[in-house]
């Protein structure tokens, strides 16, 4: 998919690969204790690869906690669009923390 994206658009198209809410629930989440279910590291902390060449300095690693619903916001902002000033969105936009590696406010 990547490649095929190389060929066209890639520069301005934004890639996420992520899970949510820790492992399957009879998984071994080692170095980390808990599993899916409960609130320990295991059962919330997972991976977010992000390619978006546009923004996001390649090869760069962040340890910011985020959580699912920033991607809404995040996404949304990206082409300069708002959300209805009626129905703000939970989540934070996290093109600050994507570009220059500054935590989100």
């Amino acid at each position: 998919m990547l490649q095929t994206l190389d060929a066209s658009v890639a520069e301005n198209t934004i890639v996420v690969f992520t899970s949510y809410n820790g492992g399957e629930r009879y998984s071994d989440t080692w170095p980390f204790t808990g599993r899916k279910t409960e609130l320990l590291e295991g059962g919330l902390r997972v991976p977010t690869l992000i390619r978006w060449p546009a923004l996001v300095p390649f090869g760069i690693a962040s340890e910011q906690v985020t959580i699912g619903m920033d991607w809404f916001p995040t996404l949304l902002a990206a082409p300069g669009a708002a959300p209805d000033a009626a129905y703000l969105p939970d989540g934070i936009d996290l093109r600050p923390l994507l570009a220059k590696g500054v935590a989100p406010i």
